[in-house]
């Protein structure tokens, strides 16, 4: 989710790339940075379409096409669990997109009651 929060501060670009297709999205790019990556974990990557729709969705580390680097070596922070994750034309069902627009979302929530 690191690059989204970058997008959402204005500090940074979403890594990943987003094509519809058929019941779903392909997915490709690689997320430099990421957290949490423990024993069996759920990504909850952005993309963003050639459009500019900015997309959320959740997917296990084990679905085709996703690869975990090697754990970074980081002196202090190795609880940390951090690594890079490439996507090679990750298929991810409709039904896994969280949010086709997580920006607005996001922009309302920050808003004060």
């Amino acid at each position: 989710m690191a690059s989204a929060f970058k997008e959402f501060a204005g500090c940074g670009e979403i890594d990943l790339e987003a094509t519809r297709v058929e019941g779903g999205l392909k997915v490709s790019g690689k997320l430099r940075w990421a957290s949490n990556l423990c024993e069996d974990p759920v990504i909850v990557p952005a993309a963003k379409t050639a459009e500019g729709v900015q997309l959320q969705s959740a997917l296990g580390a084990e679905t085709e096409g996703v690869t975990l680097g090697s754990s970074l070596a980081l002196l202090g922070l190795n609880a940390t669990a951090c690594a890079w994750v490439s996507f090679e034309d990750v298929f991810i069902p409709g039904a896994q997109i969280l949010s086709h627009d997580f920006l607005t979302l996001w922009h309302r929530c920050a808003q004060p009651s």
